[in-house]
């Protein structure tokens, strides 16, 4: 009797652990992530990885396991939910309970704000293509691409020309929208630390596949006031003013010595190399070379657009003492 007793109690036992296994954790498949990549732009933003996650089964999602290759740079939390908490790399990887299936994203925690710029010679139209695209906090960005000398039977020199727009990002995928340009992409990457856009930019006529990297913002103690003389072929003497301030510039015109300016151009400028780019939010961008030595502002395309004169002239900005 009482070996039946034991027997019928050993059987309830293993009936209940029987039922108590259907509702535990279900063998993963598989498991795949609909984001690549991650970029975000500033320590403490957050993303959440758990809503990027497909697993087979669909139900099989209990009790994943986060990781981050780097807590430096990315935490994540048990619920998949990344945090920036350094700028730089790191990879997170999603894995089933038993770890015999995963899936990992890159991540990139950068300030992607600021200017990009690049150039390359296109064979087909014989001549060097040169563009830079600015991205605002905001989520605007200014687009300048630098006149172009076509060296084409029937070419010649083609006008710069600027826009604006917005734009908006989706993991390392930059979708860019404006007026004049209509829309175009881009995709973010990162090569020793410095950020990069590349894809195929309006530049007239076709696009053009181009690689635009991230101008440095180091101060080469270029801040302050600067001047230039200009005479047209028409004998009228034109007075120019550039102030340069931490990364903000104007450009004033003014028709004497003494009277004061009017503003045709200004914005924000940065670095590439020895060069400075300015992005106009209002008036017309344009670049020019700057020398350390010589505390002076060089360019080809000096915007004079007032009615006065036209086009892109060549001036020397010398430091105003």
């Amino acid at each position: 009797m009482k070996r039946k007793m034991i027997f019928a109690l050993l059987l309830c036992v293993s009936v209940i652990l029987a039922f108590a296994g259907c509702g535990g954790e279900k063998t993963v498949n598989d498991i795949r992530l609909t984001e690549k990549a991650c970029l975000m732009y500033s320590v403490g933003s957050t993303f959440d990885l758990a809503a990027c996650v497909e697993v087979d089964p669909e139900d099989a999602k209990d009790g994943l396991k986060y990781s981050s290759s780097d807590k430096n740079v990315a935490e994540i939390s048990e619920k998949g939910v990344i945090t920036a908490t350094g700028f730089g790399t790191a990879t997170v990887t999603v894995s089933s309970p038993d770890g015999k299936k995963s899936a990992s994203m890159d991540v990139a925690v950068y300030d992607y704000t600021g200017t990009y710029s690049g150039e390359k010679y296109v064979e087909a139209m014989r001549c060097t293509v040169a563009v830079r695209i600015t991205l605002n906090r905001d989520g605007t960005f200014t687009y300048y691409r630098a006149p172009m000398k076509v060296s084409l039977a029937g070419g010649g020199e083609m006008p710069a020309f600027s826009d604006g727009g917005s734009f908006t990002a989706s993991g390392t995928e930059f979708s860019f929208t404006s007026e004049y340009l209509g829309k175009f992409s881009a995709t973010f990457g990162l090569t020793d630390g410095k950020g990069f856009l590349e894809g195929k930019f309006p530049t007239g006529g076709a696009a053009t596949s181009l690689k635009l990297e991230k101008n440095s913002n180091e101060d080469k103690g270029e801040s302050g006031d600067y001047s230039a003389v200009y005479e047209n072929d028409s004998g009228t003497v034109f007075y120019l003013s550039l102030t340069l301030d931490k990364g903000k510039y104007s450009l004033s015109l003014a028709m004497s010595a003494d009277s004061e300016g009017f503003v045709i151009s200004e914005g924000s400028y940065s670095f590439s190399g020895n060069e400075i780019q300015f992005d106009a939010t209002e008036g017309k961008s344009f670049s020019a070379n700057y020398d350390a030595e010589r505390k002076v502002v060089e360019g080809n395309y000096i915007p004079v657009t007032d009615g006065y004169t036209d086009g892109y002239i060549v001036l020397t900005f010398e430091f105003k003492a």
